[in-house]
């Protein structure tokens, strides 16, 4: 085939090309745009991203190529008036799909610049079809009813990320300003009584916490499932609060506490991975609008608008237009109506659908839902990822090697998303870490004895866990150091305790070892990888320095076992000459021998193996912020305790810091991994908040009611 013809061939094809790649864009992103809550897949993440991108720049381009391309000759055989019918679709596109209206939340943000294109794209489109009214159009009324589809749809998307945005979500939580009782009035009368010679007293009383209607039975009582779903809607409608750092009061405590308490670990961590879901429906999806009145009718419209432009459509006499074009508008429009029949769906049968009509008391209609519900979205089936990520320190330090990729992605910036990719792993959340986070939770929000309490809790990163353990005297000074400090000391404390031989021998210890090892690889991905959700400080500095005289200590350590070889297999060789070619030996040529370098558990000899009476800022100095051998201090300590209690302390001591770690955490953080997976620390922030424990609960004592009491 010729250029010429192959050229005539897309000229052609282009804009059907076009118009069907954006159509699959669309069902790509409806079926697949709720995957991102439950998995962290990177390539998942990639392909969304990608194709999220793609379905508005095809769209546009599409448009553009039409208002650029049509012919305005006349021919009956071009029936450019047909292709401008598309036109109206490609607004229905721009308008995305219900469930995923933003990739991130920054694009929540970003609401201004959508409402612009909405316009622009409007006026591009109104343009388009106009031109196809020159030539006596017959498809006037479809092409306006899809005009009133497709303007409907593109408004809710922009209308769905205003009200996703930081700004409009802070200030629909907002209550009306309080200015409180009159206390000008007050004084005033008091002020008078006392000039009149008259005995005025005055009786403070606090306001009465309300009666908590939300009861449970017995310690770990299991709950129906329908009830966790209402409870969950009931309090997201509190506690989403937490996203925009606004306060909640003690009533709000009260009430949570007085549900949680008494639930079981794996129904608390249920009720907390609901309420996430909603929050992500809420940022990511059109749930926020379609869930009114007024997104109803807009979405009845919509369905109408185009099922009406369908039957106009069919009746009317096509033989003027070409058959592939007419093929490809009943793609279009069944595409159309699939979507919408798709998302009705997902709209009808959702949770969302099962609260309202159990507050509208419509019980059979409720049960109905909720069947459906528990067939699709079973309970076991987790909310989010259920993963945690998983990074080592000495691992790393021990397959760090320097090679010409890693080289590369140094000097153009770009490590840490090598080391990410190389040397993260994904873990499973077991249902002992949640049992063990809830518990000391638990135990915590019970040994509470007055308000003061509460916000000291929130404070402790260790210290409690210690002090209850009766070991803060000896191991104190490891949580009292910045938190990304004491991060690191517990993490290679516990990887090196983790790797004592004792420990594959201690049947006793059940999940200890691993559930503190997952949670210790967890908190420093966090400190590394993301420390925007950490009060981190200098973590990665820290980091950097421990990193580097970990990998110094274990590369003189491979010097010494190269000797060691040398000695064994030649020592005639030992003379001075050797040892004047063997200390010019390259560091290729040693790292040949890398099959002799130590495991984890040859680490961890090594490093125990070094005395350490000293304290290592005593011999070094403070310019280098590593910490490597502060921690085989602190492991020295820890394994000088009996298994069982050594790794019953490293747990709870995990534990607190995890929560610390999650209160500590701002909330529009959180919500930003709602959209990739998911993440422990942001399960347990919001748990953490349902006990009751952190500093968002600054209304403790609400109203005082001063009365005035006058005798003469």
């Amino acid at each position: 085939m010729r250029f010429s013809e192959t050229k005539t061939l897309w000229n052609e094809w282009e804009i059907r090309v076009l118009v069907l790649a954006s159509l699959f864009l669309q069902l790509f992103l409806i079926s697949l745009g709720g995957v991102r809550k439950r998995n962290v897949s990177a390539t998942i993440g990639l392909l969304l991203w990608l194709f999220y991108l793609m379905a508005d720049s095809i769209a546009i381009y599409a448009l553009g190529y039409l208002s650029h391309n049509q012919d305005m000759s006349g021919v009956p055989d071009n029936n450019p008036h047909l292709r401008a019918f598309w036109a109206p679709f490609l607004l229905l596109h721009l308008g995305g799909q219900d469930t995923i209206t933003s990739f991130a939340i920054e694009d929540n943000e970003l609401w201004t610049r959508q409402l612009l294109n909405l316009g622009s794209q409007i006026v591009l489109a109104v343009y388009v079809f106009s031109k196809s009214l020159l030539l006596g159009t017959t498809l006037l009324v479809p092409g306006i009813l899809m005009f009133v589809a497709g303007i409907v749809k593109y408004g809710e998307r922009v209308w769905s990320l205003k009200s996703a945005s930081m700004d409009s979500l802070r200030n629909s939580m907002v209550t009306p300003p309080d200015p409180g009782p009159n206390y000008a009035k007050f004084m005033e009368v008091y002020s008078s009584s006392k000039a009149a010679g008259l005995n005025a007293d005055i009786i403070v009383e606090g306001e009465r916490p309300p009666d908590v209607a939300v009861t449970v039975g017995g310690e770990d009582e299991r709950v129906e499932y329908s009830r966790l779903v209402s409870e969950a809607h009931g309090f997201f409608k509190t506690f989403r609060r937490l996203v925009v750092n606004l306060i909640l009061s003690f009533q709000d405590r009260t009430k949570s506490q007085s549900f949680f308490l008494p639930l079981r670990p794996e129904q608390a961590y249920k009720v907390v991975e609901l309420e996430l879901s909603l929050l992500y429906d809420i940022l990511h999806t059109k749930a926020a609008l379609i869930r009114t009145v007024c997104g109803r009718l807009l979405r009845c419209t919509t369905v109408l608008s185009t099922l009406t432009a369908l039957v106009l459509f069919t009746v009317r006499d096509k033989d003027r237009y070409d058959r592939i074009d007419v093929l490809v508008t009943y793609v279009l429009f069944g595409g159309a109506l699939g979507l919408e029949i798709y998302a009705s769906g997902l709209i009808l049968f959702s949770y969302w659908t099962y609260v309202e009509a159990e507050r509208f008391k419509c019980r059979w209609f409720a049960r109905a839902t909720f069947v459906i519900l528990k067939f699709f979205r079973p309970e076991k089936r987790h909310r989010w990822s259920n993963l945690m990520a998983q990074y080592n320190l000495i691992t790393y330090c021990l397959r760090d090697q320097p090679t010409c990729l890693s080289s590369l992605a140094s000097f153009v910036g770009a490590k840490q998303y090598w080391d990410k990719f190389w040397y993260t792993e994904q873990a499973g959340v077991s249902p002992e870490l949640k049992e063990l986070i809830f518990r000391e939770l638990k135990n915590k929000a019970k040994s509470i004895e007055d308000v003061e309490s509460y916000r000291r809790f929130g404070e402790h990163r260790g210290q409690w866990a210690l002090q209850r353990k009766g070991y803060y005297k000896e191991f104190g000074w490891s949580v009292e150091a910045e938190f990304d400090e004491s991060i690191l000391l517990w993490h290679i404390a516990t990887d090196l305790c983790f790797n004592d031989n004792d420990v594959a021998d201690a049947s006793s210890l059940s999940h200890l070892p691993a559930t503190s090892r997952a949670i210790s690889n967890y908190m420093l991905f966090l400190l590394v990888m993301r420390p925007y959700m950490l009060t981190a400080g200098i973590g990665q500095i820290r980091f950097s320095d421990t990193c580097a005289e970990a990998k110094n200590f274990f590369l003189q350590g491979q010097k010494v076992l190269l000797n060691k070889i040398y000695v064994q297999q030649s020592p005639f060789l030992l003379d001075l000459t050797f040892r004047t070619s063997y200390s010019h030996i390259s560091e290729r040529v040693l790292m040949s021998y890398i099959q002799q370098a130590p495991d984890e558990r040859g680490a961890t000899k090594m490093i125990l193996d070094v005395k350490t009476e000293i304290a290592p800022t005593g011999v070094k100095g403070d310019r280098s912020k590593s910490v490597l051998f502060d921690a085989c201090r602190l492991a020295k300590g820890l394994t000088e305790l009996p298994a069982h209690k050594r790794w019953k302390l490293i747990g709870v001591v995990w534990a607190e810091m995890l929560c610390y770690a999650a209160s500590k955490c701002r909330g529009n953080f959180h919500a930003k991994q709602l959209s990739m997976g998911g993440e422990l620390l942001t399960v347990v922030w919001l748990l953490t908040a349902h006990m009751g424990i952190g500093e968002q609960y600054r209304v403790e004592a609400g109203h005082a009611r001063a009365k005035l009491i006058v005798e003469n």
